[in-house]
């Protein structure tokens, strides 16, 4: 088994016959994006370029799954190599350590898989791990080896999947690059057929809340001097907190959740946390509980610290909600008025308070 973060891969110095078939990959691949570049419909373009794509990558399967901007899920968009694939069934797939595709969309790091079936190699990766074999046994497939890779351009855009069955050969670090390759060139369909937007705060510069050199401006000064963009967004342009956000919502394809005073948070999920780290990582837990925690926080690209959620809440499934830092700030305080540099390490002693009434 092999994990790696999802960050482009450095093609190693290889031998002259090695380079050639770099070349000669990077030509076919170059072919087929070309192909599905200037089609309308991606779907449709996709299935056009599915033989190529099964021989260019030497794969029996292929699965490709696009995030869904409910922020808990990816939908199967594309299926390759069965010809009595039925696109009227809907698959989808929760952010879950328990999925080998909703864990690398959680994790947003890549896998390669020898088998499996294995159960030690996949509880080697996370104690939750498994493969589901009813689909494929119902579909008589004995399938062996997967490489499972994220699919995104700063933000997670989807997942792909390569399959393999028993018999076949095993896959290879270079079968991992050219995966990753394949879903670099799937990110910049993905990107312009989600219209997402290409920064957190684009958004504001279309609809002239400010100008693309003003907020050049602005976070150059927050870089250099300290702050916060959002706060500066709102104070010294006078945009409402639910336009930043909004912003964050279409550039992270993830919904937007706002500070209300009345909202009750999940203390089962905070019982073993301290304030001062979730205060410094800018996330929270605002509902749910250990079957599927809904997680509120300012960067929902950040892998590392989506990674470091999983071992602390340690919940089966993941929904994630985008939010302000300062409204993360007051959520964990509970005082909509206070100013928001102020400390909050009594929220807990709040919360003890609250269900002592």
């Amino acid at each position: 088994m092999t994990e790696t973060p999802s960050s482009d891969i450095e093609i190693e110095a290889q031998p002259p016959q090695v380079v050639d078939q770099q070349d000669e990959f990077v030509a076919n691949l170059s072919k087929i994006y070309q192909r599905l570049k200037y089609s309308k419909k991606l779907k449709t373009a996709m299935k056009e370029v599915e033989k190529d794509l099964l021989g260019l990558l030497d794969v029996k399967l292929f699965t490709i799954y696009q995030s869904v901007d409910n922020g808990k899920e990816i939908l199967a968009s594309f299926k390759g190599g069965d010809p009595d694939d039925d696109d009227s069934i809907e698959i989808r797939v929760p952010f879950s350590p328990t999925s080998l595709a909703g864990y690398v969309a959680l994790s947003q790091r890549a896998l390669v898989i020898k088998n499996v079936l294995n159960s030690d190699e996949l509880i080697d990766i996370h104690p939750r791990l498994q493969f589901d074999k009813r689909f494929s046994e119902a579909k008589g497939w004995n399938v062996k080896s997967m490489i499972i890779v994220p699919i995104k351009d700063e933000i997670l855009l989807g997942v792909m999947q390569l399959i393999n069955f028993e018999g076949d050969r095993e896959f290879t670090k270079t079968d991992l690059k050219h995966a990753m390759m394949v879903s670099q060139m799937l990110a910049k369909q993905f990107r312009s057929s989600l219209q997402s937007t290409q920064g957190p705060f684009d958004y504001l510069v279309q609809k002239s809340k400010i100008s693309g050199v003003e907020l050049a401006e602005l976070q150059n000064n927050v870089s250099l001097y300290g702050g916060s963009v959002t706060r500066s967004l709102m104070e010294e342009f006078n945009i409402e907190a639910d336009d930043v956000g909004k912003s964050l919502e279409h550039y992270y394809r993830v919904p937007y959740m706002k500070y209300d005073s009345d909202h009750e948070l999940p203390v089962d999920l905070l019982e073993n946390t301290g304030v001062s780290y979730l205060r410094s990582n800018l996330w929270l837990p605002v509902a749910g509980d250990k079957e599927e925690a809904v997680i509120l926080i300012d960067d929902p690209s950040d892998y590392q610290r989506i990674m470091e959620i999983q071992v602390v809440v340690n919940a089966r499934n993941y929904v994630f909600r985008v939010g302000l830092p300062e409204h993360i700030q007051q959520f964990l305080r509970g005082d909509a008025d206070a100013d928001m540099e102020a400390g909050f390490d009594d929220v807990f002693d709040a919360l003890g308070g609250e269900d002592g009434h």
